[in-house]
């Protein structure tokens, strides 16, 4: 297991940008960034041993630092939505920033993808990791609390790659983090995503409104376009011309996966049989939400990648029949992903 370190960038004001390697004895690599932990690339191997990155990103700083794709990055204080942007929390009202129509999105105009984060790497005998802080102010974003977080970033001998969430506040204050990485298992940013095979182990989905607020309501995904519980192809139910007109556009819903007690289920699993790769997600979270861009920008193609986005509920704290995303002072918030690479 081997940890580099490098120059990536500077950002206009100065701070470097550096870029961390994570490598096992399998051929498989993580890199990503202290800004933003904007994860750049992941290579894997296929069933004939080729190694490809399979997630979308650029090969230099400038690009990430106008992208509003939230490519690889963490998100955060609230990732997903929150309907015009407020709510109510012990009496007060709280104004976020309105970064996407009338609403909050993914942390607001500076979310924890535009911000620095101090990174210690941590070895033990079975892994190598990176732990990364930030420490987010009060009122950050509108975001009442000063949130002290840590992100571990760890690569496993067995081509597992983890990522845990650990937070505490000063006062009451929502938090929902995530992973935004756009995944391609074929390797080839040039390919779009419509014949990868997805399960995702959900029987309920979150109704929402044109804005994509959540109306409160769980709808079963019976008979609908959102139903993975049985592998299909991405692209059996998106547009591809005018006369699909029963299709939809693309995906961008939550799943509500089955309470899972603190443990780690499974989620989803993405195939794609030409290079035998698969994914798959396990979480804690109660949620996972699909995502298929439609419009992507260059050298990307439309519907080039796909993400898988552990979290709680968008607009949870406006919606009080969803899972509490309010963390108290002296509580420690907790989540865990894992990413699990193999090949058929």
């Amino acid at each position: 297991m081997t940890l580099a370190q490098r120059i990536y960038g500077q950002l206009p004001n100065g701070q470097k940008v550096e870029a961390y390697l994570l490598k096992n004895e399998q051929g498989m690599s993580v890199e990503f960034l202290n800004y933003g932990g904007i994860i750049t690339k992941i290579l894997v191997p296929d069933k004939e041993g080729k190694i490809q990155n399979i997630v979308l990103g650029h090969q230099s700083l400038a690009p990430y630092l106008v992208d509003k794709a939230y490519l690889g990055a963490l998100i955060g204080r609230f990732a997903n939505r929150i309907g015009k942007g407020n709510f109510f929390l012990e009496g007060k009202k709280y104004q976020l920033s309105v970064n996407h129509g009338n609403h909050h999105l993914h942390g607001g105009f500076i979310g924890y993808n535009k911000v620095i984060w101090d990174c210690e790497p941590i070895r033990d005998s079975d892994s190598i990791a990176v732990k990364l802080t930030y420490s987010s102010p009060h009122l950050e974003e509108g975001f009442p609390g000063n949130l002290k977080l840590s992100v571990t970033y760890r690569l496993t001998h067995n081509n597992q790659f983890h990522v845990s969430y650990e937070g505490q506040t000063d006062r009451a204050t929502p938090v929902n983090l995530t992973q935004h990485s756009y995944f391609n298992l074929s390797g080839n940013v040039n390919e779009t995503i419509f014949d990868h095979r997805l399960a995702i182990f959900a029987d309920l989905y979150l109704e929402t409104d044109k804005a994509l607020i959540p109306t409160g309501k769980l709808l079963t995904v019976d008979n609908t376009a959102f139903d993975f519980r049985v592998p299909r192809d991405i692209g059996a139910s998106i547009i591809r011309n005018n006369s699909a007109e029963e299709k939809i556009r693309g995906y961008d819903l939550c799943y509500a996966l089955n309470p899972s007690k603190g443990d780690l289920q499974l989620a989803a699993r993405l195939v794609h049989p030409n290079s035998g790769r698969v994914l798959e997600v396990k979480t804690n979270t109660p949620g996972i939400q699909l995502y298929t861009p439609t419009h992507l920008a260059a050298p990307f193609v439309n519907y080039g990648g796909l993400c898988l986005e552990t979290q709680f509920f968008p607009d949870s704290p406006n919606q009080p029949n969803f899972l509490s995303t309010i963390l108290m002072p002296g509580e420690i918030f907790l989540s865990e992903t894992e990413f699990n690479f193999l090949v058929l």
